[in-house]
């Protein structure tokens, strides 16, 4: 689990940043994406990159031995002038996964209850 909350001067900004983001990750999502390491890679099956309420979401599952069993959720949300980032990461049991039965989904929503609680607390 991570968490970073980022508070700008202007209410604005934190919402170009969301904008930004969704454009980023859209480019990304729906297909594989690898980032190369000191000895090796890690590679990631990306699910679809949704938008509600100013909460940004993207689940992604590791599809090689480098980057470990995990499937992750990532989060951006933004509310006022507050940014917040969530990840949550968690191993499936007794789902071993390959690059042929990669499912995003197997990452829950454990990051995004996060940031809704975190949000919950920024008074507007």
């Amino acid at each position: 689990m991570e968490q970073t909350v980022i508070v700008f001067p202007f209410t604005d900004r934190a919402q170009a940043v969301l904008a930004s983001s969704q454009k980023q990750w859209r480019s990304w999502a729906q297909g594989s994406v690898t980032r190369k390491l000191y000895e090796g890679a890690d590679a990631y099956e990306l699910g679809s990159v949704q938008l509600r309420d100013d909460v940004l979401t993207v689940s992604m599952v590791a599809i090689n031995r480098e980057s470990g069993d995990s499937a992750c959720q990532q989060v951006l949300a933004a509310r006022a002038n507050v940014l917040v980032g969530t990840r949550a990461c968690l191993t499936p049991t007794n789902i071993p996964v390959t690059a042929t039965s990669a499912n995003p989904n197997l990452a829950g929503d454990d990051a995004e209850r996060l940031a809704n609680a975190m949000l919950a607390k920024v008074k507007v």
